[in-house]
């Protein structure tokens, strides 16, 4: 019935057998595309809508409207210092297109030592896009986040390598309320040592969730993949599935000596480093911390089954 979708708004949203793609009152208001020839057999809106970077799609946005852009299959970009974002407006959503573990999935590349993308509007939602954080060594931060409720979501980030390494992923500043990491995947392609953490919340801010992640590669020996370093409340970590290859590690999951608080429940975690059940997969230091813990496992040794981390109440 709207054969132009999902090239104009509908109030009524537009579903799919697989969920919602674009939910009422939404607009896709760009397609970025450095691909030209794929544009050729595309419908004519498709094509007026077409630009070539993001931040021309960004050019584009009117703030809180549920802006979408589109960013399609076989894209390409550089991220060469902190500018790509400049035109962010708040509500918007960068949606990649595809299968984000498939070569030709929209991507990336961050290739100076300070790229990175500043999330400093509230509502933003980056989806289903690919990520190469090591286009230069010992990246600063990719994603620095300073405003309300971002979301990261289904998100693929190559974090290191033999030759180089991202040290900090997704760094939940100052301002970072109400943020969400969901069911994004970290991976590491061969270092035996690194400095990486994915997620680094070292600032006091409430209500973030870290849930359902995949992070398999070398990070922080005691710093971890995590890292939760501040006076912040009613933080939820679940679910993730953490294995830290780095040659001698035992955290996954830092817990360092600040007033937090909230709950950290079935998370899964290897490491190389030998340690003891109250210091081994989730590193907990000091006494200010008031975080509870539930149903997290760890293992230290190959081929044996994980034990809970930190160890079980008294």
């Amino acid at each position: 019935m709207f054969n132009a979708q999902p090239f104009y708004a509908n109030p009524a949203g537009l579903s799919t057998p697989f969920g919602t793609l674009l939910s009422p009152g939404m607009r896709v208001v760009a397609y970025v595309g450095s691909n030209t020839a794929a544009f050729d057999q595309m419908p004519r809106e498709l094509v007026r809508k077409r630009v070539s970077t993001l931040a021309a799609a960004l050019d584009k946005v009117s703030a809180n409207q549920g802006d979408v852009i589109v960013v399609l299959p076989g894209h390409t970009e550089n991220v060469s210092d902190a500018t790509m974002l400049d035109k962010l407006k708040a509500g918007t959503t960068i949606l990649g297109m595809g299968n984000v573990m498939s070569d030709d999935a929209p991507t990336f590349t961050f290739n100076a030592s300070t790229a990175k993308w500043t999330i400093d509007q509230a509502d933003i939602t980056i989806q289903n896009l690919r990520f190469n954080c090591i286009g230069a060594d010992s990246v600063d931060e990719c994603f620095e986040v300073t405003a309300t409720r971002a979301t990261f979501i289904g998100n693929y980030f190559t974090v290191e390598d033999t030759t180089n390494q991202a040290d900090i992923i997704i760094n939940l500043q100052t301002g970072a309320s109400y943020c969400s990491v969901i069911s994004n995947t970290f991976r590491g392609e061969g270092s035996a040592s690194s400095n990486c953490v994915c997620v680094s919340h070292t600032n006091s801010v409430d209500g973030n969730t870290i849930q359902g992640n995949t992070m398999i590669g070398a990070f922080h020996d005691t710093r971890g993949a995590i890292r939760l370093a501040s006076a912040s409340k009613d933080i939820l970590v679940a679910d993730n599935i953490i294995d830290n290859s780095n040659t001698g590690s035992t955290a996954c999951i830092a817990v360092e000596n600040a007033s937090s608080d909230g709950i950290v429940v079935r998370n899964l975690m290897g490491v190389r480093g030998s340690g003891t059940a109250s210091a081994l997969g989730i590193l907990v230091t000091g006494t200010s911390s008031a975080l509870r813990f539930c149903e997290n496992y760890c293992t230290d040794e190959a081929r044996a089954s994980g034990i809970l981390s930190p160890a079980a109440a008294t």
